[in-house]
């Protein structure tokens, strides 16, 4: 704990930022040759089932290596965060969503509100929320359906939306729930707020308006809460 009261010690906090950085290459090679080595013809069948195990695993790790390394950085983002217009992070939507919905016959449909405000936002961290709450969309949408994307204007806020068309109640399993506790992270960090509802499947981003400073007042925020308490959430 910090003298003020802060969740971590800060000469700590870049000791184990240094040490993360220093594992994202190996993480990165292994993933590499796992792949390698399953799409390899000479791969006995036995071998490749074992291969699939360690690369879900590895997934898992990698998740939780991305969470690790951005609750290290929280502290950092909130003040970088400037006023841009959201066809940064919009306009890149529809390609990621082909490749990230690809093997399924889920589509995205975009619904973006006219004359929408520039926001308070760091641009990667956002692109990287959304990624993580389509995937999340991915494994709740039915067969067939459309995953509904709103941007809404609500009060000094502007909302981005995931919706799973026909969704029943979602049970996240360990991966997801990394999954859906990174993009809290990534929203957060910079002044916004993350919302999360299972049944229906509905995750939400809000980004503050440029013009307003409800970021600065309202940061950390999580409207509705998360569906469920998240296992590796920073101490507060």
């Amino acid at each position: 704990m910090t003298e003020g009261g802060g969740w971590r010690d800060e000469s700590l906090t870049a000791t184990l930022r240094d040490g993360m950085h220093s594992m994202a290459q190996p993480l990165t090679r292994l993933q590499a040759r796992l792949y390698l080595a399953l799409t390899n013809e000479g791969t006995n069948e036995g071998t490749r089932e074992l291969l699939v195990e360690a690369g879900a695993d590895l997934d898992r790790l990698c998740l939780l290596f991305a969470l690790t390394r951005q609750v290290l950085s929280l502290d950092s983002t909130a003040a970088r965060s400037s006023g841009e217009a959201l066809a940064g992070v919009l306009d890149p939507l529809p390609m990621d969503a082909e490749a990230i919905l690809a093997g399924t016959d889920l589509t995205l449909e975009l619904r973006v509100e006219r004359s929408l405000p520039a926001v308070r936002m760091d641009r990667g961290r956002t692109r990287e929320a959304l990624s993580d709450m389509l995937r999340l969309a991915r494994a709740a949408g039915r067969p067939g359906s459309a995953v509904l994307c709103p941007v809404t204007v609500q009060g000094e806020w502007v909302e981005i939306a995931m919706e799973a068309q026909g969704a029943e109640a979602v049970v996240l399993d360990e991966t997801a729930r990394l999954r859906l506790a990174l993009a809290r992270a990534n929203v957060e960090s910079q002044g916004g707020c993350f919302c999360y509802s299972a049944a229906p499947f509905r995750v939400a981003l809000r980004l503050p308006r440029a013009e307003t400073e409800t970021g600065a007042r309202g940061a950390g925020k999580v409207e509705g809460g998360l569906g469920a308490p998240d296992p590796i959430a920073p101490e507060r």
